[in-house]
């Protein structure tokens, strides 16, 4: 994944915009990596340690 289609990812997967905290959590993992498969990973952490909900398979395990 690219880090410029991170957000618009997660936004269709949340089914929902992200909210100023997360992207500026996402925001500063992403000025501190280096390169772009690092720079996702970063994001992503920065994510999750966020929003627990944008882990993936998180709405189908609520389901159950």
């Amino acid at each position: 994944m690219k880090p410029s289609k991170f957000v618009s990812h997660y936004e269709r997967m949340l089914g929902r915009p992200l909210v100023s905290d997360e992207l500026a959590a996402i925001a500063a993992a992403r000025e501190k990596s280096d390169g772009k498969r690092d720079a996702v990973k970063s994001m992503r952490a920065a994510l999750l340690e966020v929003a627990p909900a944008a882990r993936a398979g998180y709405r189908a395990l609520n389901l159950i």
